[in-house]
């Protein structure tokens, strides 16, 4: 328990710590790490105390005998002191970091004020509005004169002295130009008038005086502005110095921008226009103070009208309904000037520090509050609730103001009016004169007031208003002041910008093209010395080669004069001599090199363990022998190129992502076969024949193989001074390049030194535009509007005028061409309603048809077509006196009738097919020409759209073309060259389309027709169950009975 308690004194020792080693700093500062220590301790102290607990738990229920009394508990004072001890020490490392943090922050904060605060010589501030939300003026702060201001005060002295002297040589000038008129004795001439003489005397009286500089110009360097005009030393000075204060101005100082071209001069303009614009900002700061003065005269008034109406409103209390607010001058936190650097004890988020004695001293006066309110007694709530809620007082507040009745006497209170008696009677009398007189005098006054109080509101009103307008108004000399401001600001940057690019980056521009001159020269004379010293070794390398190929012609005369004996066998021989293709091997391999050239070693012979850079035929040894590591000494002087050449020549080398070779040199073909005696021998030659021609063609085989390595060496040596003639060449035109780009510069620099920039001022005017309507609604229409003024331009009414024109002569155009496919389209609607309109009667002329052929037969006619029937079984008699020759006359009739109808019913049957086939083929061909003319229109419109595509691509081809010559600044024809293709486009899709689906509908049309002409075509027999010849045959007879 002892730990517990002691645990928790350290973390409100550390807090407190905490608190008391940051009396200035803000909650952040204790934040993390206080706030986890804090969360730990009371972690810790809770598991303390939850052990506690237990132990005392078990202990009240362990048995009597080895419970242990609660006073003989024991606590352990070592951790006790090591928890004491660890809560001191992490008290005192949360105070140093914290004192080290405010620490910081201090100086921090002394370092910005002394940098920024203590350096402004005007520190800013602002004029609010007293009514009108928004409207401030805010004040130019200004910083303490510097080095800056200093060196501007010494260019404004030059300046001015500059100035001084062409006034003074002008007037010099001017005086020798009207002296030198005269006579040069300084008579005038004869003839001229008196008024001349006089000019000229006073002209040479003037020009013999000397010109103070200090009449016309203040020439001190640290001369408060505007007191040259007003020092002089001799009247005769003060009564010719200039009476235009502004001429002592920085403003007066500044040069015509047409005579900016020297950059020094542009370094003084620079200067001069830092010192304007703070002279500028000056100015306005005296104005400033005086408007802030009037804003306070105006405050001052209104604070004089409110206490006035708080008067009225006391004199009328109970007789006035005026209870609107007052208004009441709030003085913003931006209108004073130490708001940055002042802390409220409002604005503070965490809790106040206090220290021991602060603490002590409101412990104390607590403690003597709670003891005066134990010593009172109860505190009940009704008496707690009228203290908080109405301040202790249930009755109404009395209302201060005049009496509406004049006072009685107290007689005539405590006395009635039955008793009183004749003075008591008079004075009655007297007393209700005066309160008439009172009452009158009352109702006038508050008449007047409640005038007075309406008009004071007025005034008030008026005031906030007028002062207000005076802010607006003040609040565009400060948009002009800006203005002047953010022009020389502007200028400022521009000839900052024009002496950085003339002082400092032309030169070192310059500086570097020269460099670059310099290396381009160098190179090229390093690249021609080297092309003149590799033409020598090239020319030397062509003899070389030259005279081998001399000694290979050589040995092939030597061949043909020696074996010119050999006759039939010189073509077999010369054969074996030429050939170098390697032959193919099959079988057993060759018994030994030696054995199979007749005893002379080849130059194939390969022995093992050997590379193939050791096997390289030696073109110098006897019969052509190859080198090899063994004999490697033996031939050092002879051809090593090609050793080298196959030995740096690596087939892996291309595995690593490098080129197959370090050099283009080809690679080396393979050596060809020796010959064989057993296989190349042609039959009867002999043995001296036969190593003739071996030694022979090993000679020649060596000297193609050196020859070959010349031809290589050749092309390496062509290749190689390709590669220097282009670096030749390419360092020609770098040192081109270099020498016109410095050329350029310098022509730059030239006209960049008289190109200057003379400010143009455009007076702004009224623009009649039909703003948009949007009906988006909120920030979207607002949105809308700014996005539909960014690209609006100024242009002439005439441009505007004549577009119109255009553009009404072109929907005229339009309208006319609507007009045409309108009527056009009506007459095809027409057409289609006639369509129609055949078509319906055509149904319905078919469906008569139909009627017609679907019409019962009449009775009458049953007797035609049952007469076969009848026949079959027997003319039934009619009657009982019916003869039997008027039966036989009645059958022949009908016989005769019914063979009628029969061969009449095949004609028309037979008519009918025909008939039906006719129209069957006309259809046909009809159908197949509606087919060819449908493909051809479908070829039609694939051809249209062929060309269409390749006119599509040439275009755009064209217009890539042109923008890649015209470059970015086609950008807006071309894009309205697009939309315009793009609308054509869409046009002749549109129309390609509607073509398509009228000939579609068409053909749709025309098979529907073909369809119902060949139904049409077909003869109708058609029988309904309901009315078959057997049922009808019964009906009859039944109607016969």
């Amino acid at each position: 328990a002892a730990s517990a308690a002691a645990a928790a004194p350290d973390a409100s020792d550390a807090s407190a710590a905490a608190s008391a080693a940051s009396p200035g700093a803000v909650a952040p500062a204790l934040s993390v790490a206080a706030e986890a220590a804090k969360q730990d301790a009371l972690k810790r102290i809770e598991h303390l105390r939850r052990r506690l607990g237990d132990v005392i738990a078990r202990n009240d229920e362990a048995d009597e005998l080895t419970r242990v009394p609660r006073g003989e508990l024991l606590m352990d004072e070592t951790f006790k002191a090591q928890l004491v001890a660890e809560g001191e020490t992490r008290v005192r490392e949360l105070r140093a970091r914290l004192e080290r943090e405010n620490l910081v922050a201090d100086y921090m904060s002394s370092k910005i004020v002394a940098e920024c605060w203590d350096t402004m010589q005007t520190h800013g501030s602002a004029i609010v509005a007293l009514n009108t939300p928004g409207l401030m003026v805010h004040k130019y702060p200004l910083k303490a004169e510097d080095k800056t201001a200093r060196l501007g005060r010494r260019i404004a002295f030059l300046r001015r002295v500059e100035l001084a002297e062409q006034e003074h040589f002008k007037n010099r000038g001017l005086a020798e130009k009207e002296k030198s008129g005269g006579e040069e004795d300084g008579t005038q001439p004869e003839g001229a008038p008196e008024g001349d003489k006089e000019h000229a005397r006073e002209v040479a009286s003037s020009s013999d005086s000397r010109v103070d500089a200090r009449s016309v110009f203040d020439l001190r360097v640290d001369a408060p502005l505007g007191e040259g005009a007003a020092v002089s030393k001799k009247p005769s000075d003060a009564a010719s110095s200039n009476p235009n204060p502004a001429t002592d101005s920085y403003e007066a100082c500044l040069y015509d921008p047409s005579a900016l071209y020297p950059p020094r001069r542009k370094i003084s303009q620079f200067s001069l226009l830092q010192m304007t614009v703070r002279e500028a900002k000056a100015a306005f700061n005296e104005s400033f103070a005086s408007t802030e003065a009037e804003k306070q005269k105006f405050v001052d008034k209104i604070a004089e009208i409110n206490a006035r109406i708080v008067d009225i409103r006391k004199e009328l209390a109970g007789h006035t309904d005026d209870d609107a607010p007052l208004f009441e001058c709030v003085v913003d936190k931006i209108e004073q000037e130490e708001y940055v650097l002042s802390v409220k004890d409002s604005e503070l988020k965490s809790t106040r520090w206090l220290s021991p004695e602060e603490r002590a001293a409101a412990e104390a006066a607590a403690e003597a509050e709670r003891e005066r309110i134990r010593a009172k007694g109860e505190n009940p709530p009704e008496d707690r609730a009228l203290r908080e809620m109405m301040g202790g007082r249930l009755e109404k507040a009395e209302e201060v103001g005049v009496p509406d009745e004049l006072p009685k006497p107290d007689w005539m209170i405590e006395i009635d009016k039955e008793d009183w008696n004749d003075e008591q009677r008079k004075q009655g009398r007297e007393f209700e004169n005066k309160a008439k007189v009172y009452r009158e005098e009352l109702a006038k006054r508050r008449v007047l007031l409640a005038a007075e109080l309406v008009r004071l509101h007025e005034e008030s009103a008026e005031t906030v208003v007028r002062h207000d307008e005076m802010l607006a108004e003040f609040l565009v000399q400060k948009l002009a002041t800006d203005q002047r401001v953010a022009e020389m600001e502007a200028d400022v940057v521009a000839l900052a910008c024009e002496v950085e690019t003339a002082l400092h980056d032309d030169e070192r521009e310059e500086e570097r093209l020269a460099l670059a001159v310099d290396a381009a020269r160098e190179t090229r004379e390093k690249t021609r010395a080297a092309c003149s010293a590799f033409q020598l070794e090239l020319d030397a390398a062509r003899k070389k080669r030259d005279a081998c190929d001399a000694q290979n012609q050589k040995l092939d005369r030597e061949f043909k004069r020696d074996f010119a004996d050999a006759d039939d066998l010189f073509d077999a021989l010369h054969a074996l001599y030429k050939r170098r293709k390697p032959r193919k091997q099959t079988g057993l391999k060759r018994a030994s090199s030696f054995v199979s050239s007749g005893g002379v070693s080849s130059g194939t012979s390969t022995p093992r363990g050997t590379t193939p850079a050791m096997r390289v035929t030696t073109p110098g040894t006897p019969g052509g022998s190859s080198v090899t590591g063994s004999d490697k000494n033996l031939a050092k002087e002879e051809v090593p190129s090609t050793l080298s050449h196959v030995s740096e020549h690596d087939p892996f080398r291309g595995a690593s992502g490098r080129p197959a070779s370090e050099n283009t040199r080809e690679a080396t073909p393979p050596a060809p076969e020796p010959l064989d005696s057993y296989s190349d021998r042609p039959e009867g030659t002999d043995d001296e024949w036969w190593f003739r021609l071996v030694e022979a063609r090993d000679r020649k085989i060596a000297k193609e193989e050196e020859l070959r390595v010349f031809d290589a060496q050749m092309r390496e040596m062509g290749r190689l001074k390709a590669k220097l003639v282009s670096a030749d060449d390419a360092a020609v035109a770098a040192e081109s390049a270099s020498r016109a780009a410095a050329a350029a510069h310098a022509a730059k620099r030239r006209d960049a030194l008289y190109d200057l920039s003379l400010p143009v001022r455009m007076l702004q005017t009224y623009v009649e535009a039909l703003e948009p309507e949007f009906e988006l609604g909120g920030i979207a229409d607002l949105e809308a509007q700014a996005a539909a003024k960014a690209d609006a331009v100024l242009i002439d009414r005439s441009v505007v005028e004549h577009l119109n024109e255009v553009i009404q002569g072109h929907g005229a155009g339009k309208v006319e061409t609507l007009v045409a496919i309108k009527d056009f389209k009506k007459g095809i609607y027409d057409l289609q309603w006639e369509k129609e309109r055949l078509a319906m009667e055509g149904e319905d002329a078919s469906h008569k048809i139909k009627e017609i052929q679907m019409a019962r037969a009449p009775v009458g006619l049953l007797r035609d077509v049952l007469v076969e029937e009848d026949l079959a079984r027997g003319p039934p008699p009619k009657t009982k006196g019916e003869t039997l020759a008027g039966a036989a006359r009645e059958t022949d009739a009908a016989a005769q009738r019914r063979r009628a109808e029969l061969a009449s019913l095949e004609q028309r049957l037979e008519h009918a097919k025909a008939l039906h086939a006719r129209r069957v083929a006309e259809k046909r061909k009809e159908l197949l020409k509606t087919r060819r003319k449908k493909e051809a229109v479908a070829e039609a419109n694939e051809a249209i759209a062929t060309k269409a595509r390749e006119m599509d691509g040439a275009v755009r081809d064209v217009a890539a073309l042109r923008d890649a010559e015209i470059g970015g600044g086609a950008e807006t024809d071309n894009s309205r060259e697009a939309k315009a293709r793009k609308m054509r486009a869409l046009v002749t899709q549109s129309k390609l389309r509607h073509i398509a689906k009228a000939q579609e509908e068409e053909m749709l049309a025309l098979r529907a027709e073909l369809e119902r002409a060949r139904l049409r075509t077909f003869p109708s027999f058609v029988e309904r169950p309901s009315v078959r010849l057997p049922d009808i045959k019964r009906g009859s007879r039944g109607g016969r009975r």
